[in-house]
């Protein structure tokens, strides 16, 4: 599936530049990188590099490597109100992984609670507000999980291009600029900060400046819809997880509304249409 980091309600993985203008990216052949100063790499973990590619992908080979883990953003996102106004909605989640064949994502936002349950076998998307769910068929890997899901149906999920599109480099496959932009600090942690310039979207990450290079931090900013709206995700992570299978089985609570989940390019009832809602 193409790559266009698009900002969702679900807040998929998968969002104006601080330290350089939107002009310096858009000024940039598309094989050209640019490296803007830091003002003290020195007590740096490793160099700063000259290539955003290297950061992106050294990212994408570590995260291959984690076989259980918690991750908890801490998420913004912008809606332009048809009034004019651009309002900013805040969520938060706990996304828990055990590869190769178990994921869990609780998410909370201004609108309720809802969750997103894989066990193996099946994924389901329970809404807690509405006591609504669906349920699939799921290939038996978490990669062939998240291949089917983004091409089959209608359903966003968080930090999609951080699990899955970064691991599988991908996530640079449609990027015409990128550039270095330098050396901050996110909650204190020692970052490499580079951003990406496509057709429709500018994003930014903040790559730990370590021998554990996770993602830190997040921006896109939807630049085709009215406002540029943007999606920031702070990114917190736990490598020792205790994890109970139960975690992430699903049990239909009581008076719960079975609903069908929307395919992509497919007219949709009203109530299959809910299933992304809360």
């Amino acid at each position: 599936m193409p790559v266009t980091l698009r900002v969702s309600r679900f807040a998929s993985l998968l969002t104006a530049l601080g330290l350089v203008s939107a002009g310096t990216l858009m000024g940039c052949t598309p094989t050209q990188h640019q490296t803007a100063s830091a003002p003290d790499v020195a007590a740096a973990v490793t160099p700063l590099p000259t290539d955003p590619d290297t950061v992106v992908l050294r990212m994408g080979e570590y995260l291959k490597t984690l076989n259980a883990f918690t991750l908890s953003p801490d998420i913004s996102y912008d809606q332009t109100l048809p009034s004019g106004p651009k309002i900013q909605f805040l969520s938060s989640a706990v996304i828990s992984v055990r590869r190769p064949d178990r994921l869990r994502a609780d998410v909370t936002d201004d609108d309720g609670e809802r969750s997103i349950i894989y066990d193996g076998k099946s994924l389901t998307v329970y809404g807690k507000t509405r006591n609504l769910y669906a349920t699939v068929d799921a290939p038996p890997t978490l990669d062939a999980m998240f291949d089917t899901v983004l091409h089959k149906y209608d359903l966003g999920l968080p930090l999609v291009d951080i699990l899955y599109r970064s691991v599988h480099g991908t996530l640079l496959d449609e990027v015409q600029t990128g550039v270095v932009v330098g050396r901050s600090r996110v909650r204190g942690v020692e970052c490499d900060h580079v951003a990406y310039h496509q057709d429709d979207v500018d994003w930014q990450l903040w790559v730990e400046a370590s021998a554990t290079p996770f993602p830190r931090r997040i921006v896109i900013t939807t630049l085709g819809e009215p406002g540029q709206p943007q999606y920031e995700a702070d990114l917190k992570w736990n490598l020792s997880p205790t994890f109970d299978d139960s975690l992430f089985a699903f049990t239909p609570p009581r008076d719960a509304g079975r609903i069908k989940l929307a395919t992509l390019n497919t007219a949709t009832e009203p109530a299959t249409a809910t299933a992304g809602q809360k």
